[in-house]
């Protein structure tokens, strides 16, 4: 592991200095010292999970490898080699994940809970309109929803309230199992209303691809780009749903203090679910009796 690496920003090096300094400091306390952003700060924790851990009551420390860390810190810059390294700017994938997925989550969730619900709120609705819109506006396009996927399989004019409900329900069903996981495996209570409101604004990815399919759908164009559209929209959905994916992961990280590890492993298993549920619908097609 290349500690240099992990002290190169300001923010790690901060934490760093602050834990050998007090030896145990509580996560607010440590927020309004370095004064960043929740969802920064759990970041900046995440890739010092090295050299950091937390005790019986919560409160950060340092480990082993983490008190040498701070011992290279308080012999000086010189003799670390962390001066050489720019320090203001992080690498390309450390500012993406920052300002694109963690600093919208942060301010959205802990900082601004009335307009994070508000948007939540909203996204659902867009969501269970526009997969119910199939049947809705006279197309067929057979959107199905089942928990974070979409698919065109299924009736070819479906119920719009039926599919309304079905996409309500899979957010709800969603929400509920990371609920469930988090406190029941992880033992982290807590935070519930900021996880509902973060799951729910993880399907804007998805949404967005079901505004994109019904957009589509019934256009008119020329042959060649009508034999490229579905594989396009489907290379689309792989994007997106992917996006979806990260941003679980976030939120699980940032409203249930879960390591970004074990957060990703929720939505691994999550993922293995859905896929399974989509399986068990399509056997009536893939096996006629």
């Amino acid at each position: 592991m290349n500690v240099y690496h992990l002290l190169r920003h300001p923010i790690r090096r901060k934490i760093v200095t602050m834990l050998g300094e007090r030896d145990k400091v509580g996560f607010t306390e440590m927020r309004n010292d370095v004064n960043v952003g929740v969802g920064k700060l759990y970041y900046h924790l995440d890739v010092l999970s090295a050299l950091i851990t937390q005790d019986g009551h919560r409160k950060y420390m340092l480990t082993e490898m983490g008190r040498e860390a701070y011992s290279y810190l308080v012999m000086g810059k010189e003799d670390t080699g962390v001066a050489p390294i720019d320090v203001h700017v992080g690498s390309r994938r450390e500012l993406f994940l920052v300002y694109v997925l963690s600093k919208p989550f942060s301010t959205m969730l802990m900082q601004r809970p009335l307009l994070g619900l508000l948007a939540a709120l909203g996204v659902l609705a867009a969501g269970g309109a526009l997969v119910g819109s199939g049947g809705l506006l006279g197309m067929r396009a057979g959107l199905n929803a089942t928990l974070l996927f979409i698919t065109d399989f299924g009736k070819a004019n479906p119920d719009a309230t039926l599919m309304t409900g079905r996409f309500v329900l899979g957010v709800l069903a969603t929400f509920t199992f990371i609920e469930t996981i988090a406190r029941v495996i992880f033992k982290k209570g807590g935070g519930t209303i900021a996880l509902f409101v973060g799951v729910v604004f993880s399907y804007f990815p998805i949404v967005l691809f079901t505004f994109l399919w019904l957009l589509t759908f019934d256009m008119t164009n020329p042959l060649w780009l009508t034999s490229l559209k579905k594989p396009i929209l489907y290379a689309l959905f792989f994007v997106l749903e992917g996006w979806t994916l990260i941003l679980l992961t976030y939120v699980i990280n940032m409203t249930k203090r879960i390591k970004l590890s074990s957060a990703a492993a929720i939505v691994f298993v999550l993922v293995y679910v859905n896929i399974a549920l989509v399986y068990l619908e399509m056997m009536p097609q893939l096996f006629p009796t």
